[in-house]
């Protein structure tokens, strides 16, 4: 008898990373996205969007939606300058 374990699902993201530039006083930053892919094996799903933490100073300047609770999928970020 022979067991196959299959690879579990593998979070991949692209890009990354982002960065948002602003000027005071400017309006807000463009919204980027961020694509989501399961770059392991099965299925990757329960996608959500937790607490987002900032560090000393700021707060409550991002806004994310999640396209899809299931990989392939969109993370959307809305940054707000105020």
């Amino acid at each position: 008898m022979s067991f196959v374990v299959a690879p579990p699902p593998l979070i991949a993201l692209a890009p990354n990373a982002l960065t948002f530039n602003a000027t005071q006083g400017g309006g807000d930053p463009a919204s980027q996205m961020v694509t989501i892919t399961n770059s392991g094996g099965g299925i990757l799903s329960g996608i959500a969007v937790g607490a987002i933490t900032y560090g000393a100073g700021a707060s409550g300047w991002l806004q994310t939606s999640v396209s899809s609770p299931s990989a392939p999928a969109t993370l959307t970020v809305q940054p707000l300058t105020g």
